[in-house]
């Protein structure tokens, strides 16, 4: 699964669509505005690492939710809710308005704005499945300082905030390493080492912030190896066997 790269941009056919209804103080009456790009495959290919907390741009925001939301959406163990934000060529139309001028059908049927509320997001793929139920296709949100709050799954928004460091970490250890095994001490994202064998070839994948990086902020490194390079290097003398072995019997399932 590779979702977390549609996450960065959604496909080469990305194009943002912003209907933003600003209320004048002065007449109490919304002006629409729009505003309309396309983004270049080089700026949509980029690596996944480079999903950033700290410097989202409003594609990657609206996806993230998007993808974030489904994987917590009640029935979510049980259907890939965001399968279709894999299909190729898969673009998304994202929107913008004033909460007052939402159009009927755009936005939550239950107006449970959280309080400072001022705009309401909407984001729609636009390349769908016929697998009616077992898709969501589109979601709607509101930021409010620093946390995000989504559509739940009673047509209103949800009480509790997401921060964008807490979705971008979800993302990273469930999107790009979906297919991995892990071992980790529980801590934060930085106490998981993700990796997968395919015959004698290894790869290894860490979260690991420099000493000016938040864990939000850092980059998923990997690493390329293979196991005769590993057991040459760390499993040969006597003392290393007894230290691996020593560590092995302290791994736990997880259940």
């Amino acid at each position: 699964m590779r979702k977390i790269a549609l996450i960065l941009m959604l496909s080469l056919t990305m194009m943002v669509m912003v209907a933003c209804g600003r209320t004048s103080s002065s007449t109490n009456r919304s002006s629409t505005s729009s505003m309309t790009s396309s983004l270049s495959s080089t700026q949509q290919t980029r690596d996944d690492t480079a999903l950033n907390a700290e410097r989202l741009t409003p594609e990657q925001t609206a996806a993230l939710v998007l993808y974030y939301r489904d994987a917590h959406m009640p029935g979510a163990n049980d259907y890939d809710y965001s399968a279709d934000m894999e299909n190729n060529d898969q673009g998304a139309t994202v929107k913008i308005y004033d909460k007052g001028a939402v159009p009927w059908g755009e936005g939550p049927s239950t107006k449970t704005y959280p309080k400072d509320a001022k705009v309401l997001y909407t984001i729609k793929l636009t390349s769908k499945s016929d697998e009616d139920g077992e898709r969501l296709n589109s979601t709607y949100y509101t930021i409010v300082g620093n946390k995000v709050y989504y559509a739940n799954s009673s047509n209103g928004i949800r009480k509790t905030g997401v921060t964008l460091a807490e979705m971008v970490t979800y993302a990273k250890t469930h999107g790009e390493v979906a297919d991995y095994q892990y071992v980790t001490t529980q801590g934060d994202p930085t106490s998981y080492i993700w990796f997968k064998r395919k015959g004698n070839d290894v790869t290894i994948k860490m979260i690991e912030p420099t000493e000016n990086q938040s864990v939000a902020g850092a980059p998923m490194t990997t690493t390329h190896t293979t196991v005769t390079n590993l057991i040459n290097n760390y499993y040969t003398s006597e003392e290393q066997q007894d230290e691996v072995n020593a560590c092995a019997d302290q791994l736990k399932v997880e259940t």
